[in-house]
């Protein structure tokens, strides 16, 4: 239906008040002004990174690539979940809270990359993992782990140790630069996470609060890569 000439004469004229009126505020601590430039208004300067844009320039996965892919989001999803498990099996042994608060944002970023590349994500039931031998270490881990508090220990150790090992060869399998960050973030979490497992029960190892290593939060943090 149309608006009769008067109507949008009188619309118009309020659309002119209303900018004039709002070109005359200043949000407080200046970083959003309002400037009445003749009729237009300024927006805020964005400085949030373009996600969206690197997008576009991924390349397409090999089987390989995306066989690792796979597996890496089963294999970080199933140390999030036994890292939980053993957390309240043995809840003053702190270091199993803070490394599954890292476990599961190393899950995220695998998963956003399984998104990125149009991949299905696996099983999200805890204990329930697609790849077949990734649920065989998981039971066979989660027993021993509930054994005693220094086996729960040492079955940190061997997990991040065989992540390590995991990561590594994905590392040199692929040839895709999304992959290769993520992987390299990855892998020197899983390093810091072995020696804080291996320190034991009374050791000092150099983890932060969220169970991240020393040299991620300097420099290395989870998932910058995403972003970038």
């Amino acid at each position: 239906m149309r608006t009769p000439r008067r109507t949008k004469t009188r619309m118009t004229r309020t659309r002119i008040v209303t900018g004039l009126t709002i070109a005359t505020l200043t949000v407080g601590g200046g970083w959003l002004a309002v400037a009445a430039t003749g009729l237009a208004t300024a927006a805020p300067p964005s400085t949030a990174p373009r996600v969206g844009a690197s997008l576009a320039a991924a390349s397409p996965l090999s089987d390989a690539e995306k066989a690792d892919l796979l597996r890496m989001a089963d294999e970080e999803r199933m140390a999030k979940d036994l890292y939980t498990t053993l957390a309240q099996t043995y809840p003053d042994a702190t270091t199993f809270s803070r490394i599954a608060t890292s476990e599961q944002r190393h899950e995220e970023r695998v998963m956003a990359l399984l998104d990125r590349y149009g991949l299905t994500h696996p099983s999200s039931t805890a204990g329930t993992y697609d790849n077949a031998e990734v649920q065989k270490l998981y039971n066979s881990w989660l027993e021993q782990g509930r054994s005693s508090e220094s086996a729960a220990y040492q079955v940190g150790v061997d997990l991040e140790t065989a992540d390590i090992a995991d990561l590594r060869t994905a590392i040199d399998t692929s040839d895709n630069a999304d992959l290769d960050q993520v992987y390299g973030h990855l892998l020197t979490a899983s390093e810091q996470h072995q020696k804080a497992f291996a320190a034991g029960p009374g050791g000092t190892a150099a983890l932060g609060p969220n169970g991240q290593g020393q040299m991620n939060r300097q420099g290395l943090r989870d998932g910058s890569c995403l972003n970038g």
